[in-house]
């Protein structure tokens, strides 16, 4: 993940870059932009908006919202173990951003 910045519209956002390893897999593109695709209709407080997905000189992208903070794995690394009451308030928003179905009722599985 990188921090960048989109021009056009003036703010920071999220880039993720695939390395060009998984990028020359022939079938590789086509997957990882229809899961994009998909990314971008989930509509959820807990789900990171993806903003755009590209290919630069044969480096794909998936642009998202820049959220300012720490990942979970570093708060976990700084403080140790989490008490059973904050693990909780953590999980609940968690899971609840990964059983959202798309707004578009698309389903997650490659094209065929």
């Amino acid at each position: 993940m990188f921090l960048g910045r989109d021009e056009q519209l003036q703010r920071r956002v999220a880039l993720k870059v695939i390395v060009p390893s998984l990028a020359a897999d022939r079938e590789f593109p086509a997957r990882f932009e229809h899961e994009a695709r998909i990314a971008a209709t989930l509509e959820h407080p807990n789900v990171v908006p993806v903003y755009d997905v590209g290919d630069v000189d044969g480096r794909l992208f998936i642009a998202m919202r820049f959220v300012d903070g720490t990942d979970l794995v570093s708060a976990l690394r700084h403080a140790g173990r989490l008490p059973p009451e904050r693990r909780r308030r953590a999980e609940i928003p968690n899971t609840a951003g990964r059983t959202c179905p798309p707004a578009s009722g698309q389903d997650d599985r490659a094209p065929e």
